[in-house]
C-alpha cells in the first residue's frame, strides 16, 4: 500500500493484483487467492481502514483510498524493514522535458548523469515512472535485489529487469497531458518470457498504437500466469497438444485478444478462465474458423467483452456461468436477442456502438430473470416494446445516444427493484417517459433516482 501515492484513489481491481502478486495470501481451502483478497479487503473496509469512493453497478467495490492511519502503518514498516525509501515528489510529470528526473529524490540530472536502473527495488516493489536515478540515489541502492513487482512507463521498457522473482510487470507508454507528440509504446515480448516462471500478472499498455502484440508461443508454458492483460494481443495457438501439455489452471483474466480462435485444445488449456475480452477486426473470412460455439466450454466464465463486426449469434455459444456480458459493434437483430435472455445468470448487459440494430425491440416473457444492470449506447432502435413486466429484477437501467428512440416502455415503470434510470443524449420523448415512471415509482414509496445529462430529475418537473 505504501507504494501509491498519498490521498490517490485505487481501482480495487488493481489492488488486489498487487496484493496476490506480492505473495501476502495465503491460499485458503476451495478458495482462489483473489477470493481470499476480497475477504481481507472487505475486513479492513469495516474496520474503516481502507474507505470505499465507488461502487459498481452490481454493488462490488470498484475504487478505494487508504485512511491515513494505515498508510502511516505502511510507512512505519518500510523503514523499519529498510525498504525503499519512500520519494519526496509523488506524482511526477512523465512528460519528455522532465524524463530526466530521479524519481526517488526528484532531482535534476543531466542526461549524462541519469541512470537506467535495470532492478528498481529491493522488496517487495516499486512503481517507477521512467526507472531513472540520479547517482547519489544510485550509490545508495546499489545492493537493491530480487523484486517481485515492477511497473515501468515508456523508455525504459526495453530495459526492464527480467528476474525470475517477478510476479506483477506492468509496462505502458505514458499519455502526456501536454500532448507534445504520439507516443508508441517501444517494447516487444520476449522469447525468454517463460523464464519468468514465477509471474502471475502481465500488463501492457502499448499506448496510441493500434497494432496488435503477439505474445511469444512460451506463453503456454507459465503456468503461475493469473492475468494477461494487453491492450491488444495476438495468443498463438499452443505448439503441444498432448496430454501431457501444460495447463494455466490458474489463469482467470485475459484480454485484449485480437481474432481469438477459440478451438477444444486452446480452451482445455485455461479451464478456469473467468474473465475474457476478445476483439475481431480486419479480414475475418467464415466465423465457423474462430470455434466461438466452443466457449460454452469455459464452465467458470463469468465476464465477457465481444467486439465484432456483423456477428452472427447462431455461430457463439454462450456459457451458462456468464454473469456480465458486453457486446460492441455486432449488428445482431434485435429478434436474436431471446439468445442472450435465456442466459440463466446474466446479471449485466451492456450493448454499445450498434451491437444490436433494427427498429423494433420486443421483449419476450421470462427471459433475462436474474437482469441487474442494462446499458444501452447508440443503436437505432425506434420502438422498445414491453407488455409484461420486463427484466424483473432490473436496478439499474442506462441510455444513452439513443437519438431514434420514442420512449422506454411504462412496464418498466412495475419493476420494484428498479434503483436508477440514466439517460444521456436522448430525444425529449424518451425524458418524458423516464418522467412519468419516475412519479409511478414515488407513487409507490420506491426511492427511484433518474438522471438526465448530468442531471438529477425531480418529479413534477417541466
Amino acid at each position: 500500500m505504501r507504494v501509491f501515492p498519498e490521498d490517490r484513489l485505487i481501482e480495487v481491481s488493481e489492488l488486489i493484483k498487487l496484493w496476490v502478486g506480492e505473495g501476502f495470501l495465503k491460499l485458503a481451502s476451495g478458495k482462489t487467492l483473489e477470493e481470499v483478497a476480497n475477504e481481507y479487503l472487505e475486513d479492513l473496509v469495516d474496520r474503516n481502514l481502507i474507505l470505499i469512493h465507488k461502487w459498481t453497478r452490481r454493488g462490488k467495490f470498484k475504487v478505494c483510498g487508504f485512511h491515513d492511519l494505515i498508510r502511516d502503518m505502511c510507512l512505519r514498516v518500510f523503514k523499519n524493514e529498510h525498504f525503499i525509501c519512500v520519494p519526496k515528489v509523488q506524482r511526477i510529470n512523465l512528460s519528455r522535458i522532465m524524463r530526466h528526473m530521479c524519481f526517488l529524490c526528484s532531482s535534476q540530472a543531466s542526461p549524462k548523469e541519469s541512470i537506467h536502473v535495470p532492478i528498481f527495488a529491493r522488496l517487495p516493489s516499486t512503481l517507477a515512472p521512467g526507472g531513472l536515478m540520479c547517482r547519489a540515489c544510485k550509490t545508495m541502492y546499489s545492493n537493491c535485489i530480487g523484486l517481485r513487482l515492477v511497473k515501468v512507463f515508456g523508455q525504459c521498457c526495453r530495459k526492464f529487469s527480467q528476474h525470475t522473482k517477478l510476479r506483477y510487470i506492468d509496462i505502458r507508454a505514458p499519455h502526456f497531458w501536454d500532448r507534445v507528440a504520439q507516443y508508441e509504446l517501444d517494447f516487444e515480448s520476449p522469447s525468454t518470457i517463460h523464464l519468468l516462471w514465477n509471474l502471475q500478472t502481465l500488463s501492457i499498455d502499448s499506448g496510441t498504437s493500434l497494432d496488435p502484440m503477439a505474445l511469444p508461443f512460451k506463453i503456454w508454458e507459465m503456468p503461475q500466469l493469473r492475468h494477461i492483460m494487453v491492450k491488444l494481443v495476438v495468443l498463438p495457438p499452443p505448439v503441444d497438444t498432448d496430454q501431457d501439455a501444460t495447463v494455466l489452471e490458474n489463469l482467470e483474466t485475459l484480454s485484449f485478444i485480437h481474432n481469438f480462435r477459440c478451438t477444444r485444445e486452446v480452451l482445455a488449456r485455461i479451464p478456469n478462465l473467468k474473465k475474457l475480452k476478445i476483439c475481431y477486426s480486419g479480414k475475418l473470412g467464415d466465423w465457423s474458423y474462430y470455434c466461438l460455439y466452443n466457449l460454452a466450454h469455459l464452465h467458470k466464465l463469468e465476464s465477457l467483452f465481444f467486439i465484432a463486426k456483423d456477428l452472427l449469434l447462431n455461430k457463439i455459444a454462450f456459457p451458462t456461468s456468464l454473469k456480465k456480458l458486453h457486446l460492441s459493434q455486432c449488428r445482431i437483430p434485435w429478434e436474436d436477442m431471446t439468445i442472450i435472455g435465456s442466459l440463466p445468470s446474466l446479471e449485466v448487459l451492456t450493448l454499445s456502438n450498434y451491437a444490436v440494430q433494427g427498429p423494433e425491440w420486443i421483449n419476450v416473457e421470462e427471459q433475462f430473470t436474474r437482469l441487474k444492470v442494462l446499458s444501452i449506447c447508440f443503436t437505432d432502435l425506434v420502438r422498445w416494446v414491453a407488455d409484461d413486466v420486463p427484466f424483473p429484477h432490473l436496478e439499474s437501467l442506462s441510455l444513452e445516444f439513443m437519438n431514434d428512440l420514442e420512449e422506454i416502455p411504462f412496464s418498466v415503470g412495475d419493476i420494484d427493484s428498479l434503483l436508477s434510470i440514466q439517460l444521456n443524449s436522448c430525444n425529449a420523448s424518451v425524458v418524458a417517459s423516464a418522467k412519468q415512471i419516475l412519479e409511478e415509482q414515488q407513487d409507490k414509496g420506491n426511492e427511484l433516482q433518474v438522471v438526465v445529462d448530468g442531471g438529477r430529475l425531480q418529479a413534477g418537473e417541466s
